[in-house]
């Protein structure tokens, strides 16, 4: 089943990028911790225990680029994928 999202949002919780990247509870984590750390290759804001992440950095610099995913998008050490 397709999963749907709310365009009209103004951020992404842990669960959303969970869901678009199509990667387990854990690794969303994981990567999400690691773009904090970093703040790229998009804006990260933690509060507390909470990740919310702006769509539109989001969507700009990771959605954006699925097409050539093979291409230009490699594995990080979580098995996460970033820009080379």
């Amino acid at each position: 089943m397709a999963e749907s999202f709310d365009i009209s949002k103004k951020v992404y919780d842990a669960e959303d990028i969970r869901k678009l990247l199509g990667i387990g509870r854990t690794k969303a984590y994981e990567f999400l911790d690691e773009v904090y750390k970093k703040q790229e290759p998009f804006r990260v804001i933690k509060i507390g225990k909470v990740y919310r992440i702006p769509c539109k950095p989001f969507e700009k610099r990771a959605l954006k680029k699925s097409d050539s995913l093979k291409k230009n998008w490699a594995f990080f050490s979580v098995g996460i994928i970033i820009e080379v």
